[in-house]
């Protein structure tokens, strides 16, 4: 076990520590989800982020090529109405430095990452936080909802 590893209360989530991340949630990027009713994966990430808000855990809204494959979904968009998404190019979440710039001034350790497509959308994220030895969760909408949610 690594010295570094958090268990007990240290290894729970907490607002106070934590920013969340969510990911590419735009209609175009359920054309080929498959592995869950779409209706549920919506139901569970607006969950999501209404626990965010809820205690006060700052939310980050991404999209990719927006102008291509449509703007966030419109029931997250509503929980943060005032907030515009950062539309990026760049399939990799973590190389933009328009989202990594935020997470860094925030100051918060915990990641917590929400997407549709785990292989894509969060591995590669996941995978060099590692690197820079960032603490993550990584989820998917779905089960980051149940988390949050149940």
């Amino acid at each position: 076990m690594s010295k570094n590893q958090k268990i007990g209360l240290e290894g729970l989530l907490r607002p106070e520590d934590s920013i969340l991340v969510l990911i590419d949630h735009q209609p175009y990027q359920f054309t080929n989800l498959n592995s869950h009713e779409p209706a549920m994966i919506i139901n569970n990430v607006i969950g999501l982020a209404k626990s965010a808000k809820v205690f006060n855990v700052p939310t980050i809204l991404t999209t990719v090529i927006e102008e291509r494959g449509g703007y966030i979904i419109k029931g997250l968009q509503d929980v943060f109405p005032d907030q515009k998404p950062i539309n990026r190019t760049f399939i990799n979440t973590w190389e933009d430095p328009n989202v990594t710039d935020v997470v860094k001034k925030s100051g918060r350790k915990q990641l917590i990452l929400a997407a549709l497509y785990t292989e894509i959308c969060l591995v590669v994220q996941k995978s060099k936080l590692f690197q820079e030895k960032k603490v993550v969760t990584r989820e998917n909408s779905i089960r980051a909802a149940k988390a949050a949610c149940f």
